[in-house]
């Protein structure tokens, strides 16, 4: 490039492109992080919302009985816990 005047505006305007760039980059990357957040607490709203149905579903069978009751807890537990780590190990996987 050089020690002169154009290698100076040369170094001017690729910095201005890089900076460019650099903001676009930025507000991609804000945009993937909004929408994987709101993913995230998409998924885990209904995973709540699902397994507190299901459980208060079954609550007249369990009145009384704690072993019936810790039983459909964790089940249900196992359950909806596995289809996240699924999720996540085929993100990560692929």
């Amino acid at each position: 490039m050089g020690d002169g005047i154009a290698g100076v505006l040369i170094s001017i305007l690729f910095w201005i492109l890089m900076t460019i760039a650099m903001i676009l980059l930025l507000i991609i990357l804000e945009a993937l992080f909004w929408f994987i957040l709101f993913i995230l607490i998409l998924m885990l709203y209904w995973l709540f919302s699902r397994a507190l149905k299901l459980v208060f579903s079954r609550s007249g069978k369990t009145v009384g009985n704690i072993l019936l009751s810790m039983t459909y807890s964790i089940t249900y537990t196992i359950l909806y816990l596995r289809w996240i780590f699924v999720i996540a190990f085929l993100t990560d996987t692929f």
